[in-house]
């Protein structure tokens, strides 16, 4: 038995060595940039996409089949000379053995300079929409011989379905790692445009059912109205695919932002909370929301239900006592003067929220303005017919203070009026 198990062991090392050799061999002597052409022709035939390999193509076989692309592009049939996307550098690594029990173990997956070029042109056609899509006639092949094909090969028509119990693919990630990254989207039809520029992403390990760290950034602008920001994103993100659950927790946006909504003043932003996405139940909830614009300070909950119909809003929200005058400037909506300077120096709020997507209600609202308290509701019923509903009910309010105040000019008017009605009456008398 010894001698067999050293035999054994013998054959397995002398096969382990083969196959080392083998991957040594094929990796240092089989080049494939001398297959571009090939590659190209595969990618045109099998994904129905234009690729450009302008750089070198690095790869490795055992124990990591490994993949870098330089330098390449990616275009739809329908027009080849104007790529939707390119990237300067991609890397990435997966483990051989373990995809045959179906799991994807990859190494450490790096994008760098990658840049995304999406449109709509006049007719609301997007170029995404031709991805994958083939040629109307390929090969010289008439449009009835293309429609008599799937008869000819009744085959490659009738594949077998995929087992509903079949076992969904692992996925086991070192890390994620994007630099310097590009979106843009264009209406032809409207004029608008949108862009995303020097994206940065990184995330910890990436495994199904465990948090993953996850770092963002970017700059957004967009043209109408023109308006740009400045982003980072931060926190935790689980999934689970076959629960469709989602969570993102300890999220963090902060930022800030200017245009011509602000005046051109730039309002600082942030904002928090533990986020959940379950489409299953077709529920969402943002809890713990804290919420901050420069002076303003909010705290509440946020929930959706019926996601696939009509989605409901409910939740709460308490904003902290602020001075609304100074807020309003900060984001270039200036209030005019009144005839108390210092009116709307302090609000806040505590509320009930409902919602639809036509309408929004603040129920049980609780509101203090400077020394008058109201309770309440406010309602827009109708958000194309602007239907606003008020229901108040205050202890004491000074309207006088809030009227705009009266110009030089008005006041001078009036005290001229006055000095003549007085000197009426003391000639009257």
């Amino acid at each position: 038995m010894k001698a067999f198990g050293k035999i054994l062991g013998l054959g397995l090392l002398g096969l382990l060595l083969i196959i080392v050799a083998l991957g040594f061999a094929l990796t240092h002597l089989f080049d494939p940039n001398d297959y571009k052409d090939e590659i190209r022709q595969l990618a045109r035939d099998k994904a129905h996409v234009e690729l450009t390999l302008n750089g070198d193509i690095g790869w490795s076989l055992f124990p990591w089949l490994g993949l870098e692309l330089h330098d390449a592009s990616i275009a739809t049939l329908n027009k080849p000379k104007e790529p939707f996307a390119d990237l300067q550098m991609l890397g990435l690594s997966v483990r051989v053995l373990p995809l045959l029990r179906r799991e994807v173990q990859m190494s450490d997956v790096r994008v760098e300079g990658l840049n995304l070029t999406l449109a709509r042109d006049e007719e609301g056609h997007g170029n995404w929409e031709d991805i994958g899509k083939p040629l109307p006639a390929q090969n010289g092949a008439s449009a009835d011989e293309q429609a008599s094909a799937p008869a000819q090969a009744p085959a490659e028509q009738a594949s077998p379905p995929v087992a509903s119990n079949e076992r969904a693919v692992k996925l086991d990630i070192d890390s994620l790692t994007v630099n310097n990254a590009r979106v843009q989207y264009t209406d032809a039809k409207t004029g608008q445009s949108y862009s995303a520029e020097s994206i940065q992403l990184s995330t910890g390990p990436v495994h199904e059912g465990a948090n993953i760290p996850l770092k963002a950034s970017a700059f957004l602008s967009a043209s109408q109205p023109n308006i740009k920001a400045r982003t980072e994103l931060a926190g935790e993100l689980r999934f689970d695919r076959k629960l469709k659950r989602y969570n993102f927790e300890d999220m963090r946006l902060s930022g800030e932002t200017s245009g011509e909504p602000t005046g051109g003043k730039t309002v600082t932003f942030a904002a928090q909370g533990q986020l959940l996405v379950d489409l299953a139940a077709n529920v969402a909830s943002w809890n713990g929301l804290k919420v901050s614009a420069n002076q303003l300070r909010a705290l509440g909950e946020l929930n959706l239900r019926d996601l696939d119909k009509a989605p409901q809003l409910s939740g709460g929200l308490s904003i902290a006592q602020f001075d609304l005058r100074t807020f309003l400037d900060s984001i270039g909506r200036p209030l005019p003067a009144t005839n108390d300077p210092a009116a709307f120096a302090k609000l806040e709020l505590v509320t009930r929220l409902q919602g639809t997507p036509n309408s929004l209600a603040l129920e049980d609202l609780a509101v203090k303005l400077d020394d008058s308290t109201f309770t309440g509701r406010v309602a827009v019923e109708d958000f194309a017919k602007q239907a606003l509903r008020l229901q108040l009910k205050g202890d004491t309010f000074n309207a006088d203070r809030y009227l705009p105040a009266k110009s030089e000019e008005a006041k001078g008017a009036t005290a001229a009026r006055q000095a003549e009605v007085k000197q009426q009456e003391a000639t009257a008398v």
